[in-house]
């Protein structure tokens, strides 16, 4: 190429930059999700009337957009690009007590005016007397066999298996559940199934429909769901959570409202449920627990649209309870404000399955993620992005801000001892992989969190009016922190397992155990039994990880969870892994198994689709296409005690075991398998009406 051709390239490039400068725009540096090179482009029409970064993604992708021009490149070496970014620490979370409607509306509308999150496509709550649409509740059922007391095939008083759960005590709903003697199964035709319990001659005695599904316009402008999500047994009674969902238009506005409601049915005489009524709350459903006869539910109720709400008329932005069809509005003084997220309400309530009654209720300012219940306390957590700012300081010409943006997540305690009590509230960095990765444990709350920090730095030309954005490096490390009644920190061990994150966790009286992953598995043991001063044992590193872990016996954990190819970092099949801990100083791995033809199952996100009991000898679990059960022992490992697919759909198989009898019970059928040869000696298919 001739050198008068580099001279008119040389003199465009420069007339661009000179362009540039005296006309606007701006340049973003983004980071790839793997955080690897940085990419210019220039944008020179695109404002951001914040001026801060764009929204984020859960992989850790940014993107952010400036308010004004820029020259043609960054600064190469600058202070901000010396620096460090803050260590996340503990921070206070705020609670605040409104003292009327006015107060609460102007914490929910606070974050909206200075360019909040909600979302406009939303709508407000509607007033609802009743949910969405009812079925007929008297409607029992066609009631099935004559009621004999149970035979040889039945139990001893408390020779069966409940649901698997995380706290000794504490209950958890799921979609299947015994009580010794009578197996209670909820379908996705939105059927109670109630079969005896009695090993080869188990006979199905009633259905009852609990909700009635989806109904909707021919335009499906307007319309109306109820769904039974899950249930509890206790006291002669089953307990429905249930979901209704009801839009439309009321003129020319759309509305739609979220219920989360508790349907109490007296099962005494299983042949003819009865309905005695119902209680609940606004709101989706977020969780339960049952705990010594009573009923905790949890529901998460969003505010959309603020332009639709009315200061002056709080039914538009408080949320009610519900008793038997009659609503009231969540009193004032039932109502805490929570740091500073407005975007939805958390609302616990207490409910008496004998009566369908509340006996309490609290509302929460706040989002709802994972919560834990020990007894007479409950933990509600949630996640949220939070971001520093440094000071300004100068780099050559430009005005410069460092920022770090993690997750953090805020924790409430609540007290139930004497109703529902804030005793404690914080914010810990990072997230929370489950429920898991929390516990209380003789007065100390312990959890376990994953940091990923992200960081950027803000170039601001004054004289020139442009911005420059340069993004750093993530940073991802893990943390386990101890903290007392109050929630305050009495002791934390921090920067664990750089570039790795969180998997699955347990704890296990004053021994902490967790699985961080990138592309092996180290499973760490830290001893808490001085909670000011928590110490890792050992970490052991093996391929693939494991998503749940479960106290097997004295001295044994199990792990099942994905093998992992070392050099790819590529998931292979399930397997399964039992871990010596008997010397938590020095665990090891005595024995993998894997499952060469499933490459994922509802167990490993479902803890309450596994079924593990050391004295009986069987770990149990759906796969992909099969549901199966094992057994373990030091000198054989694991070993194959059956393979059951029948006609059970995997994603919604549960297992229980009731006397010598194992029940595998699916949406369809319960097969019922005799526990010495493993082999299927009844089934019991299901008939609706």
């Amino acid at each position: 190429m001739k050198k008068s051709v580099f001279f008119r390239l040389a003199v465009l490039v420069l007339a661009f930059c000179f362009a540039a400068a005296l006309f606007g725009g701006c340049r973003r540096i983004e980071k790839t999700e793997q955080k690897t090179e940085q990419t210019a482009q220039t944008e020179p029409d695109k404002k951001d009337e914040t001026g801060k970064t764009g929204a984020s993604s859960q992989s850790g992708e940014k993107q952010g957009t400036s308010q004004s021009s820029s020259p043609a490149a960054a600064p190469s070496q600058t202070a901000a690009g010396e620096n460090e970014p803050p260590k996340a620490e503990i921070k206070e979370l705020a609670v605040t007590s409104p003292a009327s409607y006015k107060e609460l509306y102007k914490a929910l509308t606070a974050e909206n005016e200075s360019g909040g999150r909600m979302s406009a496509n939303g709508s407000k709550g509607m007033d609802m007397g009743t949910d969405a649409v009812e079925v007929e509740e008297e409607a029992a059922g066609e009631a099935m066999g004559n009621g004999e007391e149970m035979g040889a095939g039945g139990a001893d008083e408390e020779d069966y298996s409940g649901t698997n759960v995380q706290v000794e005590g504490v209950d958890e709903a799921d979609i299947v559940k015994t009580d010794g003697k009578y197996i209670y199964v909820l379908t996705y035709q939105q059927d109670l199934v109630i079969l005896e319990a009695n090993g080869a001659e188990t006979r199905q005695l009633s259905s009852l429909r609990v909700a009635s599904g989806y109904d909707a316009e021919d335009d499906y402008s307007k319309g109306s769901s109820n769904y039974a999500q899950e249930m509890y047994v206790s006291d002669g009674r089953v307990i429905i959570i249930r979901t209704g969902y009801e839009w439309g238009y009321e003129g020319d506005r759309y509305y739609s409202s979220e219920t989360t409601m508790a349907h109490v049915y007296d099962v005494s005489d299983p042949e003819n449920p009865e309905f005695i009524g119902r209680a609940g709350q606004d709101g989706y459903y977020s969780d339960s627990r049952m705990y010594e006869g009573r009923l905790y539910l949890v529901s998460n109720h969003y505010v959309y649209r603020y332009y639709d709400i009315d200061e002056s008329e709080p039914g538009t932005y408080v949320p009610y309870i519900y008793r038997n069809g009659e609503k009231t509005m969540m009193p004032i003084d039932c109502i805490s404000i929570i740091g500073e997220d407005s975007s939805s309400y958390a609302i616990i309530s207490v409910i008496d399955p004998q009566n369908a009654d509340i006996e309490a209720s609290e509302t929460l300012l706040c989002n709802v993620g994972s919560i834990y219940m020990s007894g007479e306390s409950i933990y509600i957590t949630s996640s949220r992005y939070d971001e520093e700012a440094s000071d300004e300081y100068m780099a050559d010409q430009y005005t410069v801000t460092d920022y770090t943006e993690r997750r953090v997540t805020d924790i409430v305690r609540i007290n139930t001892a004497n109703g529902l009590d804030i005793s404690g509230t914080t914010t810990v960095p990072g997230y929370l992989v489950n429920q898991f990765a929390m516990d209380e444990y003789n007065g100390c709350f312990r959890l376990v969190t994953t940091v990923d920090d992200y960081s950027y730095s803000v170039y601001e030309d004054k004289k020139y009016e442009f911005t420059n954005w340069k993004y750093n490096e993530g940073e991802t490390y893990n943390c386990l922190y101890v903290l007392d009644g109050g929630l305050n920190i009495i002791g934390s061990v921090t920067d664990l397992a750089e570039d790795e994150y969180v998997r699955s966790v347990r704890f296990s009286g004053d021994i902490a155990y967790f699985v961080t992953f990138r592309q092996v598995d180290p499973l760490f043991a830290v001893d808490l039994s001085e909670p000011a001063n928590p110490k890792v044992l050992s970490a052991l590193k093996i391929p693939g990880f494991s998503e749940y872990l479960h106290i097997y016996s004295d001295g044994r954990l199990f792990g099942l969870g994905q093998d992992v190819d070392e050099e790819t970092g590529w998931t292979n099949c399930m397997k399964m892994t039992m871990f010596d801990v008997s010397d938590p100083a020095d665990v090891t791995e005595i024995t993998t198994k894997l499952l060469e033809d499933d490459y994922w199952s509802v167990a490993l996100y479902n803890h309450k689709a596994v079924l593990i009991s050391a004295e009986k000898d069987i770990i149990a679990f759906p796969g992909d296409d099969s549901f199966y059960v094992f057994g373990y022992s030091d000198e054989r490992g694991f070993y194959e005690k059956g393979e059951f697919n029948a006609y059970n759909d995997m994603y919604s198989a549960r297992s229980l075991y009731i006397g010598d009898y194992m029940y595998i019970c699916g949406q369809d059928l319960t097969e019922v398998v005799n526990m010495e040869s493993f082999e299927v000696i009844a089934e019991v298919w299901y008939a609706y009406g």
